[in-house]
């Protein structure tokens, strides 16, 4: 399993498509790539509340202002690995 936040910079749909093309024709052509999306989350300060990112430009939908921090999203590493 694969986690992809929102927030990473992967396209999660180009990036499993890279993968499914590189393993072709391999021993691992039969694997199964399972991806987990990782929504944004942004908290102001300003109104004291946390709320769902899209993308990195996205406002505080209270009060209009920009994220104080970045708490979700960002992530883009492997969760785990099965073999047999």
């Amino acid at each position: 399993m694969i986690e992809v936040g929102d927030l990473s910079g992967v396209e999660a749909d180009a990036f499993q498509w890279a993968l499914e093309m590189s393993v072709k024709d391999t021993i691992l052509e039969t694997a199964i790539i399972r991806l987990i999306h990782t929504p944004g989350k942004g908290f102001c300060k300003t109104c004291d509340r946390e709320f769902e990112m899209r993308n990195r430009l996205d406002i505080c939908p209270s009060c209009g202002c920009f994220p104080s921090e970045i708490s979700g999203g960002q992530e883009f590493r492997i969760i785990s690995i099965t073999g047999e």
